[in-house]
């Protein structure tokens, strides 16, 4: 009786209240609590952090790795604000997912990973600078960039990536130019990123021009720009025994109309 009264007690609290208690759980623990009643079923998906532990999944064979995908899948939570995990010097593969992350940050996660070998950004934007310095790392995959245009009148970034034999430049670029300052190692690379007409802009193009003939100068600038940076890859990969280029080599040469 004592127990049925201080679960309903429990129950009855706000989930602001509730989920700042779950936070204190580690997450595995947390996730369980949607057996307690229909009330909490799905109170743990609104977790904005997350505490992972290998240890808690020894008996079972590629349990943890399972478990890890399905509590960040089944998350409703706009923002993360923290996230532990015992095996993260162990990973080997990362694949981080339309979000926004500066240099730093991006210094700082690939610092904490020395047996990482493969990164994958997908529609991850916000970086000038993505520099991996490790001989571990071998492949980069970049697939879009995450366009924030508030305030981002310098629309570059640069890789620097000395150790790396594979990498893959593909989706949309909108139109920020990617610099390959240092890709020395590379034998193989795969360059078919889409970019965007100066003149297709949604935003931010008032700025450039007051008349059809500026925008015709602009828009040969533009795609001017974008030739040069092919010269320069072409330059760059020059030690690479596999090049695949994709629609970009005819999407910078077409005569604006």
């Amino acid at each position: 009786m004592a127990d049925e009264t201080l679960d309903d007690r429990l129950s009855e609290l706000p989930d602001s209240l509730l989920l700042q208690i779950l936070c204190l759980l580690p997450t595995e623990e947390a996730v369980t609590t949607c057996i307690l009643s229909k009330r909490w079923q799905c109170l743990w998906t609104s977790l904005d952090t997350f505490s992972f532990s290998p240890r808690r999944f020894w008996r079972r064979n590629n349990g943890f790795p399972s478990f890890v995908d399905y509590a960040l899948s089944h998350s409703n939570a706009s923002k993360i604000t923290k996230f532990e995990i015992d095996s993260w010097k162990s990973l080997k593969t990362i694949k981080l997912e339309e979000m926004e992350v500066g240099d730093a940050e991006i210094k700082n996660l690939l610092s904490g990973c020395p047996a990482l070998e493969t990164t994958v950004f997908n529609r991850v934007g916000g970086f000038r600078r993505l520099e991996i310095n490790s001989l571990k790392v071998k492949s980069q995959k970049l697939e879009g960039y995450w366009v924030n245009y508030a305030g981002k009148r310098d629309r570059s970034f640069e890789i620097c990536v000395p150790y790396l034999q594979h990498l893959e430049l593909s989706h949309d670029f909108h139109d920020f130019k990617c610099s390959l300052v240092d890709v020395s190692s590379v034998v193989n690379a795969k360059i078919t990123f889409d970019i965007t007409c100066i003149k297709d802009l949604d935003n931010d193009y008032d700025q450039y021009s007051d008349s059809d003939e500026e925008d015709e100068d602009n828009c040969s600038d533009y795609h001017q720009g974008f030739k040069t940076l092919i010269q320069d890859y072409l330059q760059k990969l020059s030690r690479a025994t596999e090049l695949t280029f994709g629609t970009l080599f005819t999407q910078v040469g077409d005569v604006c109309r």
